[in-house]
């Protein structure tokens, strides 16, 4: 696969998944926007009906301290205020009234409907007929009666309307408009800084910044205090009202990022085979064209009339070319089998044997390396029960892969193998022991993969389609068993094997 279209891929996945990615924050962003600015409209919504029924609560309230005042008045609006909204000879307002009347407008004489309720204890007046650009009859009565205006101190009004009135009112305005989050008030003169009302602690320009403030009792009195809501914990109710498009987001945006994620791994993966597959095919040739060079070249001399005269040498050619073939043909059997186990064809054709007899088979098939080496090999079998129930030919190449590359794998040490047996648990324990080159951790946890051979640039000294590792491993694990290795550079390796002993 071409290096420069892996990279254009890889940019175009990254363009592609950083796109969706903004795009899919942006539309957040956008939704907490306009959850943000549907608060503001909904709180403002709350503040003005808050300020209109505690400007009306006020107004009720005052009737009823100011009851011997209101009596003098001759206006008609002010009777008919007096005994429609059922003030009894003590002075009281009934909290319990309920009802719709009709008044004269003192100003135009047009005639009014009022239906004056209660909500929860806070008296609220409401206009049918009034237009918009009417005046507020009940406006201009308590202007034109005197007396009734809030003080520029505001202490006036703690006198006639209770802290509990207030935070009554609020709290109902806020139920109504589905508003469910914690908040805080202050209600203060804002030409003094006075507080009237408040259950903050302390105000901080953070809290004065974030607020959202009204003025009330301005249109009755001419003189204004401010009503000011702040909600501490704002920003985490949008989002939760938001939490159905976040979780949506965070999971299209994860999914969006684990696909883009799987993408290069597959690209990597591919990458990787492909250069392994390249570098197999390289080795095949290698190991291949040796072989048959040898028989080529062995097969040509036995053509000779010379050696063919001469029957030690044409014996000696002759055994060359059945050696060479026998390489050749083990080199092909190990590639099919290999082959046949990765497509999960290959049986196992298991047998009960004696591993210490594959051991010493395996050592004597490689004795002639050894010594040609000067090396040695200390054997502890150790493992008093040896007897397994596997299949022998796997076990016995298994192995003989790892005495092979002990020896392959020598450097310039002298070769020294070291091979015990233990018995673990329902199962034997092989650990076979060199002092060759060994490997760094970073070799140690590749070489069990197909194909991987430890690099060694472009010299070929040692032989191998990088197959033998990954075929133990392979094997191991088909005998329901486990392989480890323990490597350091220039100190050699440590193989260790486990063989469950019954049939599994």
């Amino acid at each position: 696969m071409n290096r420069n279209f892996i990279i254009s891929i890889i940019f175009l996945l990254s363009l592609a998944t950083i796109g969706i990615a903004y795009l899919q924050i942006k539309l957040i962003r956008q939704g907490v926007e306009l959850r943000e600015k549907q608060f503001d409209s909904n709180v403002y919504s709350v503040l003005n009906r808050t300020a209109y029924h505690l400007e009306q609560l006020y107004a009720i309230k005052k009737i009823n301290n100011q009851h011997n005042n209101i009596e003098k008045l001759s206006s008609q609006l002010g009777k008919k205020l007096l005994t429609k909204l059922g003030i009894e000879q003590n002075g009281v307002i009934d909290k319990n009234f309920v009802g719709t009347f009709e008044i004269n407008d003192p100003n135009t004489g047009a005639q009014l409907q009022i239906k004056i309720d209660t909500q929860n204890g806070v008296q609220t007046i409401q206009y049918l007929n009034k237009s918009d650009g009417d005046n507020d009859p009940i406006n201009d009565f308590f202007i034109k009666s005197g007396g009734f205006g809030i003080q520029e101190s505001g202490e006036e009004l703690k006198d006639v309307v209770s802290k509990a009135e207030v935070e009554a009112t609020i709290a109902n305005e806020l139920r109504s408009a589905g508003i469910k989050t914690k908040y805080q008030y202050s209600l203060f003169n804002p030409a003094t800084y006075n507080t009237i009302y408040s259950n903050i602690d302390k105000m901080t320009p953070k809290i004065f910044e974030e607020s959202y403030p009204i003025a009330i009792y301005n249109n009755l009195f001419g003189n204004e205090l401010t009503l000011l809501l702040y909600f501490p914990k704002k920003d985490l109710y949008i989002l939760t009202n938001l939490w159905m498009m976040l979780t949506e987001s965070i999971v299209f945006i994860g999914v969006i990022l684990f696909c883009f994620g799987a993408c290069l791994f597959i690209i990597y993966r591919q990458k990787k085979l492909s250069d392994l597959t390249t570098d197999f095919i390289n080795n095949m040739t290698h190991e291949l064209k040796t072989p048959v060079a040898t028989i080529t070249l062995a097969g040509e001399m036995l053509k000779n009339q010379k050696v063919l005269s001469d029957i030690d040498k044409a014996r000696n050619y002759a055994g060359i070319i059945l050696e060479e073939n026998n390489r050749l043909s083990s080199h092909i059997e190990r590639v099919l089998q290999f082959a046949k186990y990765d497509r999960g064809q290959i049986e196992l054709k298991k047998e009960s044997f004696d591993i210490h007899e594959i051991i010493q088979d395996v050592l004597d098939s490689s004795l002639l390396r050894i010594q040609s080496l000067k090396g040695e090999v200390v054997l502890h079998l150790n493992a008093s029960n040896s007897l397994l129930y596997a299949d022998k030919h796997h076990i016995h190449n298994v192995l003989n892969n790892i005495i092979d590359n002990a020896i392959k794998y020598t450097g310039s040490n002298p070769l020294h193998i070291e091979v015990n047996t233990f018995n673990k648990s329902d199962g034997i324990i092989i650990v076979i022991k060199d002092n060759g080159i060994g490997m760094n951790k970073d070799t140690q946890k590749k070489i069990f993969e197909k194909f991987y051979r430890v690099p060694t640039g472009n010299v070929h000294d040692v032989k191998g389609f990088g197959l033998g590792l990954s075929y133990v491993k392979a094997m191991v694990e088909a005998h329901h068993g486990h392989v480890s290795v323990q490597s350091e550079l220039n100190k050699g390796s440590n193989f260790e094997l486990f063989l469950p002993i019954k049939e599994m």
